[in-house]
């Protein structure tokens, strides 16, 4: 992963060779967006970066529920709100803090409109508008509100801080022998240093030697992915299928998964259809799709497909996503044992009433499932962008899901005073939202590293002893 300028100014860049075997459809996209802004984009206004999306009235007078303000650097139209339920907020990537780049329609077009220019071209539309605009986005490459973007964006000395670590790291990963000396010298420092989060410039190579570490001599083997690639369509069966219409739905919040031909899409797609091709025991379910984007943001592909295998197959994640789901059943047993070991008091104000026993597996089902399946990035209230690259530190770092369980009992030990004031359905909901109300993921993961859940805690109580993962790492998560 690359970073450019200053400390401070370093921004997600896609990994090396994220394009893929296709290639071309990032080109494609951005010449259909310079047509549409018939002229040159302002520096601050990267090609790379801009969204676009296209709306149906169903009457001339229906409003979009937009409202704009003037951008403090000239006057562009930017969107202040968007009001719930409306036409707008279909577009799951136009945020509060977005510039209106361009207008279409009805044959018209408007480029870099103010507040007043725009409001009268779609008060006036009669038909179907096509908007670009240009969201916010964090450095980590995550679309963002103006509220979210000030509590990502690190301060100065932050942002040095975490510079000077970068290049400790660089060493650390810069040939074999470094990285061996690094992480078996000293292995508890090396815990410690990737507890404390990987920085993203190295992630990539530090995910790969970490798997690489898991993995059993000869695993990778070099041409592979290619073949496994050109599986044609029809082999693949409902799993390409089911790929095809989980893939748009995947991390929509980030820019390199934005909707439409963006290469992330068409990556994320390849890596799935890959794996399905390789395993096809296990083919392809839902929940697997945010693993691999997770992947993706600091990967090449081809290295995403590998790292993705030695999970599943050899940390025995795999378990998640077989018929019946042997693994995410038994979580949700373990998580259940846990909470009511550690907060008593608030497992059962979330177990609620024992005649409602219903609502009680309804409520597990919803609010565990994504953190377990879809490690946190998944549903419809997803974690903000640090926290997913961080668990996935740790599951490479364990080769097993320790990690996962501190995380759920950090943050509802952080959350439990707002939890025990709901009942019914309103805690339902609070409960599935909370990964999206995380604002500091340092503080968040201290507090997790203090539950010291270990592996023991996960072990199976089923006769057949402790999962394949458990069973194949023999590590315990943050102590």
């Amino acid at each position: 992963m690359a970073h450019r300028g200053r400390a401070h100014q370093a921004r997600w860049l896609p990994p090396a060779g994220a394009a893929g075997p296709s290639g071309g459809t990032q080109e494609e996209l951005l010449a259909d967006l310079v047509s549409l802004l018939s002229g040159d984009v302002d520096a601050d206004l990267p090609l790379s970066e801009l969204c676009r999306c296209r709306w149906t009235k169903p009457l001339p007078s229906t409003p979009l529920g937009l409202v704009l303000t003037a951008s403090p650097d000239g006057g562009m139209a930017t969107v202040a709100s968007i009001e719930p339920g409306s036409l707008a907020s279909t577009s799951s990537e136009l945020r509060p803090g977005a510039r209106l780049v361009a207008l279409a329609g009805g044959g018209r077009r408007l480029s870099r409109p103010t507040p007043q220019q725009a409001c009268d071209f779609l008060c006036s539309a009669k038909e179907d508008v096509e908007a670009v605009f240009s969201p916010l986005i964090d450095r980590n490459g995550f679309i963002v509100t103006p509220e979210q973007l000030a509590t990502r964006t690190p301060s100065r000395s932050d942002a040095l801080r975490e510079s000077a670590d970068v290049r400790k790291w660089q060493k650390r990963v810069g040939s074999a022998k470094a990285w061996r000396a690094f992480s078996q010298s000293r292995p508890e420092r090396y815990k410690e240093k990737v507890r404390r989060g990987v920085p993203a410039a190295v992630r990539g190579r530090v995910w790969m030697a970490m798997a690489a570490a898991r993995a059993p001599p000869g695993f990778r083997v070099d041409g592979l992915y290619a073949t496994l690639c050109a599986s044609r369509a029809e082999e693949g069966g409902r799993c390409f299928e089911q790929i095809a219409k989980d893939v748009p739905r995947t991390m929509g919040g980030h820019i390199y998964f934005r909707r439409g031909r963006g290469d992330g899409q068409a990556a994320l797609g390849r890596v799935l259809r890959a794996y399905a091709s390789h395993n096809r025991a296990l083919g392809y379910t839902q929940g697997m799709s945010s693993y691999a984007a997770v992947l993706l943001l600091h990967l090449a592909e081809e290295d995403a497909f590998w790292v993705l295998a030695t999970l599943l197959d050899v940390c025995g994640l795999a378990r998640l996503f077989e018929d019946g789901f042997p693994l995410l059943h038994h979580c949700y047993d373990c998580w259940e044992a846990l909470l009511r070991k550690r907060m008593p008091l608030l497992a059962a104000h979330i177990d609620g009433a024992r005649d409602r026993p219903r609502l009680r597996e309804i409520a597990r089902g919803l609010y565990a499932t994504a953190w377990f399946q879809t490690m946190c990035v998944g549903g419809a209230h997803p974690a903000p962008g640090d926290l997913a690259p961080r668990i996935m530190d740790n599951l490479l770092l364990d080769g097993h899901l320790g990690i996962v369980f501190a995380l759920a009992l950090a943050v509802l030990r952080v959350e439990a005073p707002a939890i025990s004031a709901l009942h019914g359905e309103a805690l339902v909901d609070a409960l599935k939202a909370l990964p999206s109300r995380v604002t500091n993921d340092n503080a968040l993961f201290e507090v997790a590293f203090d539950m010291a859940v270990s592996a023991r805690h996960i072990e199976e109580r089923e006769a057949g002893g402790a999962p394949e993962s458990v069973r194949a790492s023999g590590r315990r998560t943050p102590t």
